[in-house]
């Protein structure tokens, strides 16, 4: 038995189920889930500018040019904004993002985290949940190709390093 459906009606199905998608599209334009830029407020703080600089299968990770600083040697300090796509949990805490000082030596590639500051919601928004200095436990060598490597990458050529020659010096 074959049924039979006027085009029209198909055409009013389809519109109909086409909306959904094209309303995601368009909200998705003027309220990004994972956006390359965003700016965060806070009452007691002016307006800070993260520009994203990597992602992963778990996070997406800022940076703030606003809040670099060159050290007045080859090190640099700066935050970094960790979005988790899901609520992480670590020792009892649960927490969605987490915003870093660090710091980083351009000539030898490394990293180190200076200060951890967990968010109960994306963007360092909601409550702190957590705040911890490390102090200094020593520089990581990062690895090529990983996230910390576009960190790195980035916030060197935000200074004006260039991380490619200045590693084969």
């Amino acid at each position: 038995m074959k049924i039979y459906l006027p085009k029209s009606l198909l055409v009013l199905i389809l519109s109909f189920s086409a909306f959904p998608l094209i309303s995601y599209g368009i909200f998705q334009k003027i309220y990004p889930s994972d956006p390359n830029e965003i700016y965060v407020t806070k009452k007691y703080e002016e307006t800070t500018k993260w520009i994203k600089v990597s992602e992963s299968d778990n996070y997406s990770e800022y940076i703030s040019n606003e809040k670099t600083a060159n050290n007045g040697d080859e090190t640099i300090t700066f935050f970094t904004l960790r979005n988790y796509y899901l609520q992480q949990r670590h020792k009892g805490i649960e927490y969605q993002s987490v915003i870093y000082i660090e710091t980083v030596d351009c000539f030898s590639k490394t990293l180190e985290i200076e200060t951890a500051f967990r968010w109960a919601k994306t963007f360092g928004k909601g409550e702190l949940i957590e705040s911890r200095k490390f102090g200094r436990s020593g520089y990581m060598t990062v690895e090529a190709g990983s996230t910390a490597s576009d960190k790195l990458d980035k916030v060197c050529s935000m200074v004006g390093y260039d991380s490619e020659s200045i590693g084969n010096i």
